[in-house]
């Protein structure tokens, strides 16, 4: 009986190599993640683990020493691509998965001619892999019990307004999209040929708005689309992305009657209750992560040397400029019978970089390459050059609407700089300002509206006003967090 137990545990040994990783990465991003989230990525290092298991009991004919060799390997291989990315620039990735893979045969030999205690050994193994899954449990304990925990108070404010009119709204949202001030300070780039186009079209511009609550997507768009500061950089991210469930602005709109459109890029807006008229077919997962760091990314890194191209970019770039031709065109589908709201998010200029200022594909291997200042203008670019046509069919069509267009946080170029690039360390009090520099811009009928120097939140604040004849006050900048994004 005992020898029975000691033989299962020694082969379950392989389930713990591969069930760590996918662990640890659900315990490092607990707060935003689902367990579920990991099962694409095991599901592959299982079938990786069956195949492994099965050469090497072919060639040592000894369960105990089949299941050490696949052990070893099994760790190699789930964490490929980190053992490669340390090394591969200085002896470059051929040579180095040549060496990697001797190393590997040399110790299937090693294991069947010399290990005597292979038993013991996986013992050693796995209450290793064990105890590192135990400690990484604890250390998230707190987030997922804070998640389990969490209820978020509903709004019950009567949100019933009185409008004579009721016009077709537009809400377009571009992710990391740099305010002038953060423009000219980290790319030397002057945004004015884009905001004269549409400043010509009626829109009143603000050159220096700031989110100042914070440089996180998570946390600006919960609170621009509840119109106060709900969401906060001290809390957890996914509490925060529970403001997210139907808004404010949506319960606004909705008691007024109104159709909410979405366009719905990396399926980050909630869509209950909504028209949703384009979304993301592909969204990362903690499993794309988690896959990253294996030996499947040299596969599909390999197979993208040979056509030239990434698989996963391909896609990415057809969503994105599926995302952007609906904004261009999404005047044509508002409701016939009914005002609408037409909410759109895209996750750009924010990296991946994919696109260049015509609309075509860049080299894969740029998707986070922030020393390169011109991808990141070139992704604006063409982001301008798709919202030009957006309002100009909007307002081609309905010289009535209202058009709002407004970035969540500006580029993050030093914090990006920094962490990709290990330059020094910036600045924090001098350049969140730059960071938080938004991209604000109104047109609301024709007529002018003071916006200049107004957060998000506050210009929204000032448009619902006028829609609904409604009464919000000016919120003050959060100062508090003004400098918390180091």
């Amino acid at each position: 009986m005992r020898r029975s137990i000691k033989k299962f545990f020694t082969i379950s040994t392989i389930a713990f190599v591969i069930l760590y990783p996918c662990l640890f990465m659900y315990f490092q991003n607990a707060d935003e993640a689902k367990l579920i989230d990991a099962l694409p990525a095991f599901e592959k290092f299982l079938a990786l683990a069956i195949v492994v298991f099965v050469i090497c009991i072919i060639f040592m004919k000894n369960t105990g020493k089949a299941v050490l060799a696949s052990d070893v390997i099994l760790f190699i291989l789930t964490n490929f691509n980190v053992f490669l990315s340390k090394v591969d620039h200085v002896i470059g990735r051929k040579k180095i998965i040549v060496i990697l893979f001797f190393i590997i045969f040399m110790f299937m030999i090693l294991v069947k001619k010399k290990i005597r205690s292979e038993q013991n050994i996986c013992m050693l193994i796995g209450i290793y892999f064990l105890v590192l899954i135990a400690m990484n449990f604890f250390v998230a304990l707190p987030t997922i019990c804070s998640k389990l925990n969490y209820q978020k108070v509903e709004n019950s404010e009567n949100i019933e307004y009185v409008s004579e009119e009721k016009p077709n709204v537009y809400f377009f949202i571009c992710d990391e999209y740099a305010g002038v001030e953060g423009l000219e300070r980290y790319y030397n780039y002057d945004n004015r040929v884009f905001l004269k186009h549409i400043e010509e079209n009626g829109f009143n511009i603000s050159t220096t708005s700031h989110n100042y609550e914070s440089c996180s997507t998570t946390v600006n768009i919960p609170n621009l689309l509840n119109l106060e500061y709900v969401a906060s950089p001290d809390e957890l991210e996914a509490n925060n992305l529970k403001y997210m469930k139907n808004p404010k602005l949506y319960q606004i709109f909705k008691t007024n009657g109104y159709t909410i459109n979405l366009i719905n890029h990396t399926q980050f807006l909630d869509e209950d209750g909504c028209n949703v008229i384009a979304t993301s077919d592909v969204v990362d997962t903690i499993s794309t992560y988690i896959l990253q760091k294996s030996i499947f990314q040299l596969i599909k890194d390999y197979k993208a040397e040979q056509i030239e191209t990434s698989t996963d970019t391909q896609y990415y770039v057809s969503d994105l400029k599926n995302i952007l031709n609906t904004m261009q065109t999404c005047y044509k589908m508002v409701d016939k019978e009914n005002p609408t709201l037409t909410i759109g998010y895209v996750s750009c200029p924010h990296p991946p970089f994919v696109i260049n200022e015509e609309g075509g594909a860049v080299d894969y291997r740029n998707t986070s390459n922030w020393a390169d200042k011109s991808l990141y203008l070139n992704q604006l670019k063409y982001v301008n050059a798709c919202m030009e046509n957006a309002v100009d069919g909007i307002l081609q069509n309905d010289r009535n609407a209202i058009i709002i267009i407004q970035s969540d946080h500006g580029v993050r170029y030093p914090y990006h700089m920094m962490e990709c690039y290990g330059t020094p360390e910036y600045d924090a009090t001098i350049e969140t300002p730059y960071m938080q520099n938004i991209l604000n811009c109104v047109y609301y009928q024709g007529k002018e509206m003071d916006i200049e120097g107004k957060s998000g939140i506050n210009t929204l604040r000032i448009v619902l006003n006028e829609i609904f004849m409604t009464n919000y006050e000016m919120l003050d900048n959060p100062e508090k967090y003004l400098y918390q994004y180091k």
